[in-house]
Order: structure tokens, then C-alpha cells, then sequence
């Protein structure tokens, strides 16, 4: 929807710069400032943007508009929008419950204030149950207008069954006491809507979240959500998923289930769900458990990383969240590591592996700046001994290749052979050289 006064296409201006992150809050006048946090916190980024750009030459400089929580609504708004947010705004303040982005008031004033412009303009509001009514006089294609009288129906009433005293029990007598028959059809009506919403969620918000965040089925999730924003207040399928998003979002930041920003569906076994304090929940039992060692991590190394998986490394590693209990055995394995990084290096390390070595050998010239790149000492091997055509490196510096010493003698393992760097000696091989320990302080590199 455009804007409406030239105001307010400044103020949602103001409020899509700060959502776009191009002005900061806390530069916003004061005055406006808590207006422009309900619009940032309520709107998307798209429709804010819609409201800025509305061409405001024609438009006047205000219109009475009320921003009440994520209600924003004014005068010039047709009855249908109205009663819709009206709806909206009654139903946020029924159903509230802690945890709601918006504090109850907030939805109470909202339906009043839309009431009062609702009832200017001759639209009927039930206030008793709450439920809208237009009056009949404001519908066209009815006809002559009739009120009731003694015996006589008038033109907007429906008939309804006559029901004898006798067959009312107490509770109904005390509900016909407080109101007309009309009125108990329509608090029997709500009701059977209730029970509706009860057989398909019929659950407090707060299990209704967690049910939520347990959820595998990608459909199933997202009705879940529709109906935490219907609780919320909000109107459209899209505003209520985002309400669902917001729910769900909170939830997993207080269980840590990953950094509370994911919300895709529930992954079992998967490592967020492992560290998070509710762990694989329902789930639990059908998860199959992994009983992990070098050897199965290797070969699932190999199978991200064949098909020129290892060309994007770093996405391929991130498939090890996922996997049951990986990233715990790999935490333990790789103790003092960046896991995420270790596996990374071991899927790009597989496209090495399985290389073929080069029948061209890398000149002394070239072999020496490849070398430089990782290591502060770099000499001809003429420099230390008078052998030629060798290269003279330190093997006491430490230096690293992918996160790894390269040269350490007393080091074992899988990572190092002969105190060498399993992954370096592969490079050097690749190029046609091979190293070599002089002592336990130098080594010699030598073509193949």
C-alpha cells in the first residue's frame, strides 16, 4: 500500500534507511524515534520500501494515523482493511501469551482505536463477543430497510429455531440472562471455530513452538507457523509465517540449537541438535547412532569430495553438521583445531591425493618461489654444502603449510611421516622434488 500524507512517506523513509541498515536508531530524532522502531520491528524491508518511494507531490502533508505495535493504520484505510487489522488486533489481543513480540496493550489499543473509526463511519461492532457486524443500512442490494418489531423479524436478522425454557439447563439460563438467543448462536458458533483451531494445533503457544522446532515435515512446519502468527495478531499468510519465524527463532536461541538463526526444519542427529538442551527430543530413538573413526571419516572425506566436490571445499564441509555424531568424534580427534577448517583442508587435500605427479619437474628457480610462499628460510643447497642443485631450508622455524608444521623431526602420526608434513611432501612430490633432514634443525630438498 502507498503512503498516504507526505509524513509518512518520511517517516517510512527514515524507517527503511534503518532497516536497510544505512542509518543507525539511535540517529533518528527522538521525537520519532519509538514510531520508526515499531515500523523497523513490524514491516519487512520490501514493504517498507514500497511506502517510501510513493511519489508525494499530490499528497498532504498529514493524515491522523495511529502506529500502535505492528498495527499502523489511519482514516483514509477502506472498511475492509480496517476490519481486517480490527480482527487481526482482537484476535493478537485474545489469544496473547508471554513471548509475543508486542505487549498486550498494544492489541488492545489497536482494536479500539480502529473500532472508533470503524463506528464513525456507521460500521456496527459487536462489543459483547467481540465479532464484527455491518448494519444493514450501509449494504447495498437488500432492499428497503426494516427494524424489528413485536413478532416481526427486520431485514438483517436471520430466523432461529424457538428454544422452550424447559430444555435449558442452568448454565444455558444463566447465558440467556446475560444476552439474547442471537448473541448464544454466536458464542456457539466461536466455540465450534475454537474447537476447529484446537483439533488441528490443540496446544498452548509455548508446546506449539517446540513441536515446531522438533518438526521434519517442511509442510507441516510451515501450517505450524501460519498459526503461531495467527496467534499473534497478524492478518496475512505472509506476516504470519514471519511471526512463526520470530517464535521459532527465540526458541532456538534459548535451547542453543545452532545460533538461533536457522529456521528450516529439525535435522536429527545433526550437531546442533546434539548440543542444544533439548537434544534430538522425539526423535532420539530413531536416530541411528555412528560409531566414528579415522577411517569412516576418511572414506566420508572422499565421497563430498569426489565428483569435483573438493573444488568447493568449504561448502562440502559443512555437510558434516548434519552427519550424526561427526563434529563431536571430530572435536575430540582434532582437539585445539578450527574443526570446520580441518575438514575443509582434508576434502581439498583429496583432490591431491589422488593427482597423478607430474612427468614435468618444477625448475630450482620456480620450486623456490612455490616454497617461499610458506617458509622464511629459503637458500641453495651450494649455500650450505657446495651440493648442487638442491635447496636449503630450516627445519626448526615452525613454519606452517595449511595449518600444519612442516618440518618437525620429532613429530608422528597420520600428519607427518619421518618428521615431515604429509600434505607438503605430496606438493613437493606433485612438482618432482622430495625432502630430505640434513640434522634435526635442516632440511634438503632435492628433484625427484
Amino acid at each position: 500500500m502507498p503512503s498516504v500524507s507526505k509524513s509518512q512517506q518520511r517517516l517510512m523513509g527514515v524507517a527503511y534507511a534503518v532497516k536497510s541498515g544505512s542509518m543507525k536508531i539511535k540517529d533518528v530524532d527522538s521525537e520519532y524515534r519509538d514510531k520508526v522502531e515499531s515500523l523497523v520491528d513490524g514491516m519487512t524491508k520490501k514493504d517498507l520500501k514500497k511506502y517510501a518511494s510513493t511519489k508525494h507531490d499530490k499528497l498532504p502533508e498529514t493524515v491522523d494515523e495511529a502506529f500502535i505495535g505492528p498495527f499502523v493504520f489511519n482514516d483514509k484505510m477502506s472498511s475492509e482493511e480496517l476490519m481486517g487489522m480490527y480482527k487481526g488486533a482482537l484476535d493478537g489481543y485474545a489469544n496473547y501469551v508471554r513471548g509475543m513480540h508486542y505487549p498486550k496493550s498494544d492489541y488492545k489499543r489497536a482494536y479500539q482505536g480502529i473500532e472508533k473509526i470503524l463506528k464513525k463511519r456507521g460500521v456496527a461492532v459487536d462489543e459483547t463477543y467481540q465479532q464484527t457486524a455491518i448494519t444493514p443500512a450501509i449494504i447495498g442490494g437488500m432492499g428497503d430497510v426494516a427494524f424489528p418489531s413485536a413478532g416481526q423479524l427486520g431485514s438483517g436478522d436471520f430466523p432461529h429455531t424457538i428454544v422452550q425454557v424447559a430444555d435449558i439447563d442452568d448454565d444455558e439460563e444463566k447465558k440467556k440472562q446475560k444476552g439474547t438467543v442471537k448473541n448464544l448462536q454466536a458464542e456457539e458458533l466461536a466455540l465450534t471455530f475454537k474447537a476447529f483451531l484446537n483439533e488441528k494445533f490443540d496446544q498452548r503457544p509455548g508446546e506449539l513452538v517446540r513441536d515446531l522446532h522438533f518438526e521434519t515435515d517442511p509442510k507441516k512446519a510451515e501450517e505450524m507457523k501460519i498459526e503461531l502468527g495467527r496467534r499473534q495478531g497478524e492478518v496475512t499468510t505472509r506476516k504470519q509465517i514471519e511471526g512463526g519465524d520470530y517464535s521459532l527463532r527465540r526458541f532456538r536461541k534459548e535451547i542453543r540449537y545452532g545460533g538461533g538463526s536457522y529456521v528450516g526444519v529439525f535435522m536429527p542427529g545433526s550437531y546442533d541438535a546434539a548440543t542444544s538442551k533439548l537434544g534430538d527430543g522425539p526423535h532420539a530413538k530413531a536416530v541411528k547412532k555412528i560409531k566414528w573413526n579415522y577411517k569412516k571419516y576418511q572414506q566420508w572425506v572422499e565421497d563430498v569430495a569426489s565428483n569435483d566436490g573438493w573444488r568447493h571445499a568449504y561448502d562440502m564441509a559443512q555437510n558434516a553438521k548434519s552427519e550424526p555424531g561427526l563434529l563431536q568424534w571430530a572435536k575430540k580427534e582434532f582437539r585445539g583445531e578450527d574443526v570446520m577448517q580441518r575438514i575443509q583442508w582434508d576434502i581439498e587435500a583429496y583432490a591431491e591425493s589422488v593427482e597423478p605427479i607430474t612427468e614435468k619437474k618444477e625448475d630450482r628457480d620456480g620450486m623456490m618461489k612455490f616454497i617461499e610462499k610458506y617458509m622464511d628460510f629459503v637458500k641453495t643447497s651450494e649455500e650450505f654444502s657446495g651440493s648442487e642443485g638442491g635447496i636449503w631450508v630450516s627445519g626448526e622455524n615452525m613454519d606452517e603449510f595449511k595449518g600444519k608444521t612442516i618440518y618437525d623431526y620429532y613429530a608422528g602420526g597420520k600428519d607427518y611421516e619421518l618428521g615431515v608434513n604429509v600434505k607438503w611432501e605430496k606438493e613437493l612430490n606433485k612438482r618432482g622434488w622430495y625432502s630430505e633432514w640434513y640434522d634435526a634443525g635442516t632440511v634438503q630438498i632435492w628433484p625427484i
